[in-house]
């Protein structure tokens, strides 16, 4: 039941932001959040079932995998870059940023190599039915793991930090955010564990490997509610001022009749436009 949901609010994002950043390219924050857009929702269609069969058929079993933790990752980072693109020392900003790009490099490399060194008959696996006391199999999901885990965990603290210093919708955005990112801080380290565990040849109930991953279904598409709730909330306000306005317009029109009748000669004319204006109670 969450994944149309994850989908349709994935490309509501992606649709929104894209158009925003064609109309300002050069604004690094808007970059910022349309990258980790697109990453998270070019890694969205990987995790279905039919994607994973249809790229796996081409390409060879565990691309899939790889592909949507690779993109994964590029999630993240970006998210971070939001953060660092935020800061009052923008050169300083920029400089961080292109440092966090060596263990997200890193750590891309690592489960490349580690997909590699997996047996083909274990390539194809999920997180809940793979065999962690496969070397590679362990490794891909530690690795990706621990920086996931990190970059999330920085981006929760920036966004604790905004979110107490702001107001109004962004405040009430980035506290969603804030929710949604702790709920992928702990959905993260909890797999970190299991994967030890599992890796160790301990037993791990299977109710706890999908509370996890319902955790991690119930985060992903808050979190974009949250980045998506100042905008949201800045355009209805103004859509409430609008009708407002529209109502007043209206209500006046008997008022202006009058004065019109009696005053014909303070009348103004019309320009070009009005009356389509007037139309729609602008």
């Amino acid at each position: 039941m969450l994944t149309p949901l994850l989908g349709a609010v994935l490309l509501l994002a992606l649709v929104w932001k894209v158009s925003q950043l064609v109309r300002a390219p050069h604004d690094r924050l808007l970059q910022s959040v349309t990258f980790c857009i697109v990453h998270a929702g070019l890694s969205f269609p990987l995790g279905l079932p039919s994607g994973t069969r249809l790229v796996d058929g081409l390409v060879g079993a565990g691309t899939t995998k790889l592909l949507q933790n690779v993109l994964l990752l590029g999630t993240v980072y970006w998210l971070m870059c939001f953060y660092l693109h935020s800061v009052a020392d923008q050169e300083r900003g920029r400089r961080r940023a292109r440092l966090e790009l060596i263990p997200m490099a890193a750590t891309t490399a690592v489960i490349t190599l580690a997909m590699a060194a997996t047996p083909p008959g274990q390539r194809g696996h999920v997180y809940a039915t793979a065999n962690m006391q496969v070397g590679g199999v362990a490794t891909f999901y530690l690795v990706a793991g621990l920086y996931l885990c990190y970059a999330l965990s920085m981006a929760l603290w920036w966004t604790c930090r905004y979110a107490r210093l702001s107001r109004g919708p962004l405040a009430h955005g980035l506290w969603v955010v804030a929710v949604s990112l702790s709920a992928m801080v702990a959905a993260g380290a909890l797999r970190e564990v299991l994967v030890v565990v599992r890796s160790l040849g301990g037993p791990v109930p299977l109710p706890v490997i999908l509370g996890a991953k319902l955790l991690l279904d119930v985060a992903i598409p808050l979190f974009v509610i949250g980045v998506l709730y100042p905008s949201t909330a800045n355009r209805l306000a103004a859509v409430h001022l609008w009708w407002r306005h529209r109502r007043v317009y209206h209500r006046l029109t008997p008022l202006w009749t009058a004065l019109h009748e009696a005053f014909p000669e303070d009348s103004f004319g019309r320009s070009h436009g009005t009356a389509e204006r007037a139309a729609l109670g602008c």
